[in-house]
């Protein structure tokens, strides 16, 4: 992971980490409402067969 030194042109998803941080984010996000019993109806069973990697698009 690379994280640029100046702020002032690095833009926030850069700063933020870029892709891995994006991906390691999503990927934490849908295991952590999958185990959740009051989060997991919201979404129906088929999103989950899908690989996390899908959920990034948005």
């Amino acid at each position: 992971m690379t994280v640029a030194t100046d702020t002032k042109e690095a833009s926030l998803y850069d700063q933020l980490g870029g892709a891995a941080a994006v991906d390691a984010t999503v990927e934490n996000f849908y295991r952590r409402v999958l185990g959740d019993p009051l989060l997991s109806p919201f979404l129906p069973i088929p999103i989950w067969s899908v690989r996390f990697g899908n959920k990034r698009r948005f």
